[in-house]
């Protein structure tokens, strides 16, 4: 399958039909426990980290390999939930069922979910993400930021 090329990206109407199908698909649920997550390109982290990590980031989806053998990439998802009290998350992907039925293996690299995807389609509203002012009310940060230039610095002695 190849990506539709575009001189407007994620905004025409080719990519637009991709998205919206993607976000219609039905998102299946998945037990960690019954998956081995890899972290590529960073340290590990810390367990309840790990899963923050994961929502909203595209991974990939791989069998294992035979003794001696590299895993086989399946494709590529995107977790939409993670839900640390039950360990699970919710998994949109293109993958057919019959082949993701064989994935053991969540890989999550360095790609970053398109902003295309957050933006609101006729299927989903806009990202809170995205949202300007959205912490108009109550909550840490929701007031601009003053500067304070009365401070005066304490001067070290030289020596």
């Amino acid at each position: 399958r190849g990506l539709p090329p575009s001189s407007r990206g994620y905004a025409s109407a080719p990519w637009q039909a991709a998205i919206s199908r993607l976000l219609r698909e039905p998102p299946l649920a998945a037990r960690l426990s019954e998956l081995e997550v890899r972290l590529l390109h960073q340290p590990p982290l810390p367990e309840g980290e790990l899963l923050r990590s994961l929502n909203a980031a595209v991974v990939g989806l791989a069998a294992r390999g035979g003794e001696g053998e590299a895993d086989e990439c399946l494709g590529l998802g995107i977790v939409r939930a993670v839900d640390p009290a039950s360990e699970s998350l919710l998994l949109v992907t293109p993958v057919p069922p019959a082949a993701l039925a064989r994935a053991a293996v969540l890989l999550r690299g360095s790609l970053e979910l398109p902003v295309a995807l957050l933006q609101p389609t006729p299927l989903t509203p806009a990202s809170p993400y995205l949202g300007a002012n959205a912490l108009r009310g109550a909550g840490a940060g929701n007031k601009q930021m003053r500067s304070r230039n009365n401070i005066k610095r304490a001067s070290t002695p030289r020596g």
